[in-house]
């Protein structure tokens, strides 16, 4: 009887150890909790007007960029997302591999908000960041005659100029929702899919969609009160 306990104690302590492990290998960020895992995949498609690409494909068209997560750890006092890197043109089949590469910090964006928020290969952040808390920062980076403004409740800005214009935000969750800008070059970059889940930007306030679907059901239930003339014959 003893021994069947003993057995079952180091059953027991195998598992807990291995698991333990296993989450050890797996993630190994403790700065900051990303929202991400190990094997997320996420698509960004991208869209290039005059060959100015943003992934090394340095050519004009639609292309769609797939990143599988393959490791999140802490480098200093940043958590650093990185992932594997695929490549397909025109529809997101077909994808070819590129490399494995850095695709996010989470990081003190106060100290450099500029190299981490609005270059185009950060595609991930921590949730709630709001790029408008840094645009002080970020005007001392800008040319003088640049304008910029918050834009999605803060989570993204607008800067423009007399010849460029340039966009970027970001959803609450720290997904990379759009990256735009244009200056000769039509250039957008846009979140497309999250782990097979097509990504849809909402197009209008939710105030705008409850009012529209409280008009839909007053017409509804009007055309339902109109009586259909009928005859015995």
């Amino acid at each position: 009887m003893h021994r069947n306990h003993s057995i079952s104690f180091l059953v027991i302590s195998l598992v807990i150890g291995t698991a333990f492990i296993s989450t050890m290998i797996t993630s190994t960020a403790y700065n900051f909790s990303p929202n991400v895992e190990v094997g997320d995949v996420i698509i960004w498609k991208e869209e290039n007007s005059a060959g100015d690409a943003f992934f090394q494909s340095y050519s004009e068209g639609l292309f769609f960029n797939k990143f599988n997560i393959t490791n999140i750890v802490d480098e200093g006092n940043d958590t650093v997302i990185y992932a594997d890197h695929f490549q397909s043109e025109d529809s997101p089949e077909g994808f070819v591999f590129i490399e494995n590469k850095e695709i996010g910090r989470y990081s003190n964006y106060s100290l450099a908000p500029v190299d981490y928020l609005l270059v185009p290969h950060r595609y991930i952040i921590i949730p709630g960041t709001k790029i408008s808390d840094y645009i002080e920062i970020i005007k001392t980076y800008l040319v003088e005659d640049a304008q910029i403004k918050s834009i999605k409740k803060g989570y993204g800005v607008k800067i423009e100029t007399d010849t460029e214009y340039f966009s970027v935000y970001f959803n609450e969750n720290g997904f990379l929702v759009k990256w735009a800008g244009e200056g000769g070059n039509s250039r957008v970059l846009q979140l497309y899919s999250i782990n097979g889940e097509i990504y849809y930007i909402p197009s209008y306030p939710i105030f705008a969609l409850l009012g529209f679907s409280l008009i839909g059901l007053i017409i509804l239930s009007q055309t339902s009160r109109v009586k259909i003339p009928y005859s015995l014959n």
